[in-house]
């Protein structure tokens, strides 16, 4: 998190519960403009499976359990997916996405970016996952062969809680581990946040986050570039734990 949501008066809190790989880690960040309620923003990513998973590390996550999650928190809020809600497991890898999508659409997810792995069955099964969706897949950065954004999603979406007006941007790396395929092609992530930043500005926001599939170095060096991102949603570094990192104070 940046120093520069403290500037915009809008205090910040980010907190990590434990959850599985395969459903990704939920976090969450509270803005609170002076003297207004609250929003909160939950995030979880890599969403390969349906039921919880048990393994040596015991009993994780499951989509039960991220329902629960997101309707015991009170008030305002938006969920978020970070990506890759195909592969990964067997079961992602037979049923490609589609029961994640289904399932999704139920809890329900608000806003979703793309990880490399939701390419890994082809770029038609992607738009039909997206086609799929009653939730809003965004890009900042993957475009399409006719070079507008891949899917025709928005570049980015601006959604207002309780008066605070809150801009998320998606952004994906690392999509030479992937499919190849000349109908998607990714842009460099930092030109491409600061592209979709400049026009967050102008629609006048009072926060910006980004939702990443990249290493945490790539989004460190991301808030570095960009200070108007005051908070980053990234891709999982362990299976059992959340982490938490401040950038710039």
């Amino acid at each position: 998190m940046n120093k520069t949501a403290r500037s915009l008066g809008i205090a910040l809190l980010a907190v990590g519960l434990a959850f599985p790989a395969w459903i990704g880690s939920i976090s969450s960040v509270r803005a609170e403009a002076s003297g207004s309620p609250s929003v909160s923003l939950l995030y979880f990513n890599d969403g390969h499976e349906i039921s919880p998973v048990i393994d040596k590390l015991g009993t994780r996550g499951g989509v039960a359990r991220i329902k629960t999650l997101v309707d015991s928190v009170a008030g305002e809020k938006i969920v978020a997916f970070g990506g890759d809600l195909g592969g990964g497991t067997l079961f992602g890898g037979v049923f490609k996405g589609h029961p994640m999508v289904e399932a999704f659409n139920r809890l329900p997810v608000d806003v979703a970016n793309f990880g490399q792995h939701d390419f890994d069955a082809g770029v038609p099964n992607t738009l039909e996952l997206i086609k799929n969706s009653r939730f809003q897949w965004i890009s900042s950065n993957l475009i399409g062969s006719d070079g507008k954004p891949f899917g025709q999603v928005p570049e980015y979406v601006v959604m207002e809680k309780q008066g605070i007006r809150i801009g998320i941007l998606g952004l994906t790396s690392a999509m030479e581990t992937t499919m190849r395929d000349e109908r998607v092609k990714s842009l460099n992530v930092i030109e491409s946040a600061q592209k979709a930043v400049d026009k967050l500005k102008q629609s006048k926001v009072d926060l910006i986050v980004a939702l990443t599939q990249e290493p945490v170095a790539d989004d460190k060096a991301l808030l570095a570039a960009i200070p108007d991102i005051q908070a980053v949603f990234t891709e999982e570094e362990a299976e059992e734990k959340s982490f938490v990192y401040e950038v710039d104070g």
